[in-house]
């Protein structure tokens, strides 16, 4: 039978900061009460796996409530303290696909907090973490695979950030790979459409930033400077098909915006 996710009692508190809502330290502090509740009855019953899934989810929600709010190493170790929660899940069940998934979309949080201390190398490799494990439990399912398109695009700005380019241009173009097919389809997925906007734009920065490595006006520096216009293009158009862009992912993730990519296309305008 396919792997189909399920909200846990703590994950579903998530809404409390969705995009436009803003209310962070509200979120935090509804998050950290319901999570007293499902810590003492987690503990009171440890063999019962929906309540330990829904115990590391509790340290999930609230260490990512902190990196949010910029207190990055509190919101680090309280996530890596689902991911330890969750592996000790799997290992009593090796198949057990919630735990993978979870495991996923923590290392890439993890890998945010990193990224946002100036760590990228570290950031890097719990981004690796995070694809390998949503690739893992992803299979034909929407969200999960844009999920995992994400991970990609997070590890194309950190890879960018130690000027690894041609690697950066590769985890994007991979991210792109996954999200095309969605963006594509008759119903666009809207986790994609911030996917591929950023990998687009990422792909259209490495373009602009080659272009200032050869003389003004030459050949090599022309033909960056289009590839940067139509990166940008395709950036502008996945844009266009998000309805009301936010400033995060569907999933609390930074991302770019419209703006950001107007300024970006000022600087490669004939």
């Amino acid at each position: 039978m396919a792997y189909a996710p399920r909200n846990f009692g703590l994950w579903v508190l998530k809404v409390v900061r969705k995009p436009g809502n803003g209310d962070a330290e509200g979120a935090l502090a509804a998050n950290q009460r319901a999570f007293a509740i499902i810590d003492s009855m987690a503990k009171a019953d440890p063999q019962n796996t929906t309540l330990q899934l829904d115990h590391a989810g509790g340290y999930s929600v609230i260490g990512i409530d902190l990196v949010i709010l910029g207190r990055y190493a509190e919101g680090q170790a309280m996530v890596r303290q689902a991911v330890q929660l969750y592996q000790q899940v799997l290992a009593h069940d090796h198949a057990d696909q919630q735990s993978q998934h979870y495991i996923g979309t923590s290392e890439i949080w993890i890998g945010e907090a990193l990224a946002r201390t100036g760590k990228p190398q570290a950031a890097s490799e719990a981004y690796q973490k995070g694809i390998a494990m949503l690739t893992g439990v992803a299979g034909d399912i929407p969200n999960l695979r844009a999920e995992a398109a994400t991970g990609h695009v997070r590890l194309g700005h950190a890879l960018g950030k130690m000027r690894r380019t041609e690697e950066a241009a590769a985890s994007y173009r991979k991210a792109l790979a996954i999200a095309e097919p969605m963006v594509t389809a008759k119903v666009a997925n809207t986790r994609a459409l911030y996917a591929a906007a950023d990998a687009y734009f990422g792909l259209g920065e490495l373009s602009r930033a080659a272009a200032a490595t050869f003389p003004v006006g030459s050949a090599s520096y022309k033909q960056r400077r289009t590839d940067a216009r139509d990166w940008y293009s395709k950036s502008a158009a996945a844009w266009s098909a998000i309805p009301n862009p936010a400033a995060v992912t569907p999933s609390g993730l930074p991302c770019g915006s419209p703006k950001a990519l107007a300024q970006a296309v000022a600087q490669v305008s004939p």
